[in-house]
């Protein structure tokens, strides 16, 4: 049963929020489940999210910030206002699988810094298009990306600079956890909206702060410019791939235009900050 088992009273559950009163009721039923309080992060919300959120067992903190739980500045305010030795990020557009939820005690354990899980995304029912590799994509096997949402303090504060909450962490292996099993039971479950003019401000607001940090942290980075330009390069490949295989959907298709969108805006921003 749910309610026999809980998460250890060091990990605060924290959910950042903006403009989600369509999503912020189906969240926050799931996670009260949990019995457990919700610290909910909001960028100012102008709809009714603080409103329904407040019936909830939450504590509303209001910190305006650029739209990301990218920023490594949202970060080192989180660990100032919230100290906490472990963390675990939610978000309006997922629901973490709760066999995922009550290993975090386990995790809690072994001190464990990091924990990836597989994340599998949808819209409207189908299998999002984000691959891994081109192997992925010929052979059509999806397993989802490795994403971290559970993170101690210690990880946080010394990797701040470098650590994005939506990022797969990879370079970061050292007391890390990998969850290799991507069935529906321990992974988490990504809803994504279709792509349209809100996504596509949304995705150009990440842009911004993407080529930021860029900027902020990187010796080159006009190397990690290319890296976007790349991106782009390979998914218009994708879109090449699967135009020829018959498998290319309407929703396929504006997903990769969004990326390719996203990583060329990312791309400028970065190239115009090196020629200033």
């Amino acid at each position: 049963m749910i309610h026999s088992q809980s998460i250890s009273d060091l990990c605060s559950l924290v959910l950042h929020t903006f403009n989600e009163e369509k999503r912020i009721v189906k969240t926050l039923d799931y996670y009260s489940k949990l019995n457990k309080k919700i610290y909910l992060i909001d960028n100012n919300s102008t709809d009714k999210t603080v409103e329904l959120a407040s019936h909830y067992d939450v504590e509303i903190i209001f910190h305006p910030n650029s739209g990301t739980t990218e920023s490594s500045e949202w970060v080192s305010w989180l660990l100032d206002e919230l100290p906490s030795e472990y963390y675990l990020f939610l978000s309006c557009s997922e629901e973490i699988s709760y066999h995922a939820l009550f290993s975090i005690d386990s995790l809690i354990k072994h001190k464990i810094d990091l924990c990836y899980w597989r994340r599998i995304s949808y819209t409207h029912n189908q299998v999002s298009l984000i691959f891994d590799s081109f192997y992925d994509l010929l052979t059509f096997r999806k397993k989802g990306q490795y994403t971290c949402r559970f993170a101690s303090q210690r990880s946080l504060r010394d990797n701040h600079l470098n650590i994005k909450i939506h990022d797969n962490f990879r370079l970061f292996r050292d007391r890390c956890s990998f969850i290799e099993d991507a069935s529906p039971g321990n992974c988490i479950k990504h809803y994504r909206p279709p792509t349209d003019f809100y996504v596509f401000k949304k995705l150009l607001c990440y842009a911004k702060t993407e080529s930021d940090n860029v900027s902020s942290i990187s010796k080159n980075n006009q190397m990690q410019a290319n890296l976007y330009l790349f991106r782009c390069v390979r998914e218009l490949l994708y879109l090449v791939v699967l135009i020829f295989s018959f498998r290319l959907t309407q929703i396929r298709a504006n997903e990769l235009f969004a990326r390719i969108v996203l990583h060329l805006q990312i791309y400028i921003l970065i190239t115009r900050k090196n020629i200033i």
